[in-house]
Order: C-alpha cells, then sequence, then structure tokens
C-alpha cells in the first residue's frame, strides 16, 4: 500500500471512530430545569443539537395533581430545525413536570424529563428517582459535526483518487 494512502486511512478510521460519541441531545430548555416563576411561562422551548422529525416528537406536562397536557409543537413550514417550541395553555400555579419523546431527523430517539414551578408559593417537590439512566455520552455542537462530516467525507475523496491513481500506476 502507497504510504500516503495508508495515512489517509488510518487517518479517515480514527474520525470514523469517533462519530458513535456524538449524541443527540437537548442543549437547552425554557422554562430551564428547575426553575420557579412568579407568572405562568408561555411556552415550552426545547433545543436540540440537530434538526428534529417533528412528526414523531411528543411533548407533555404534567401537574403535581397528575393531571397531564399534551401539547403540539408548533412548526414552521419548510423550516428544518433543532427547536421545538409549544404554546402552554392557561394552567394554575403549581409545579410541573414536562415529558418529551423527540426523534431526530437521522432516526436517533431521547425522551427525558424536568421540573419547573411557577406561582406566589411555588416550590419545587423532592423527587427521588429510583430509575438510574445511562449517561448518554459527550455531544457536539451541530457546526462541529458538521465540520467533522466534512473532513470524513474528503478524507474518503482522497482515498479514492489516491487508490485510482495507483490503480492506473500499475
Amino acid at each position: 500500500m502507497h504510504p500516503k494512502l495508508a495515512v489517509l486511512a488510518v487517518g479517515a478510521a480514527l474520525l470514523a471512530a469517533q462519530l458513535p460519541t456524538f449524541k443527540f441531545k437537548l442543549f437547552s430548555a425554557e422554562p430551564r430545569e428547575g426553575s420557579v416563576f412568579a407568572d405562568a411561562p408561555p411556552r415550552v422551548r426545547l433545543i436540540f443539537g440537530e434538526a428534529i422529525d417533528f412528526s414523531k416528537t411528543k411533548i407533555s406536562i404534567t401537574g403535581i395533581d397528575g393531571k397531564t397536557i399534551i401539547l403540539t409543537p408548533l412548526q414552521e413550514p419548510r423550516r428544518v430545525s433543532g427547536d421545538i417550541v409549544a404554546k402552554l395553555p392557561p394552567i394554575p400555579p403549581g409545579a410541573y413536570r414536562v415529558a418529551y419523546e423527540a426523534v431526530s431527523a437521522k432516526g436517533v430517539a431521547l425522551s427525558g424529563t424536568y421540573m419547573f414551578a411557577f406561582g406566589p408559593s411555588a416550590t419545587l417537590p423532592i423527587v427521588l428517582d429510583t430509575e438510574i439512566i445511562a449517561d448518554p455520552g459527550p455531544a457536539i455542537s451541530p457546526s462541529l459535526q458538521r465540520i467533522v462530516e466534512l473532513v470524513l467525507g474528503l478524507t474518503l475523496a482522497g482515498l479514492i483518487v489516491m487508490w485510482l491513481r495507483t490503480r492506473k500506476e500499475s
């Protein structure tokens, strides 16, 4: 094997080995996890690290009384986005758990929950979860992931060109 081709192959293999660690992740949420407000927030907004398949996305809030309200994510036509926004209906003061199930445009599923509260005497309840949730691993920003994908694509193209040249020389 040509030395340059070997170097490119090793580089491509190392970069490809890192791709599985780039996880679909929730980057931020509004209202923020654990926040307490005087007034009800107008919406729930979830920001993910990559585009969302809105047809497979679910958001709900559950009050301390156990009543669950299914929220409808708003989607702008022709917009590919990692943001999910859902308007909150009028709700009484208290503590609420937001639950979400999202699927990325690449088909990766993610679900989770968090709590917020609002009202004059609102507090968050102490919740002891008995379920252990596995760490999803490190996540990277969408722009960094695009750069890595571009580098991998260029490396693969370089490998193909070098392979074709060595075939012609043989």
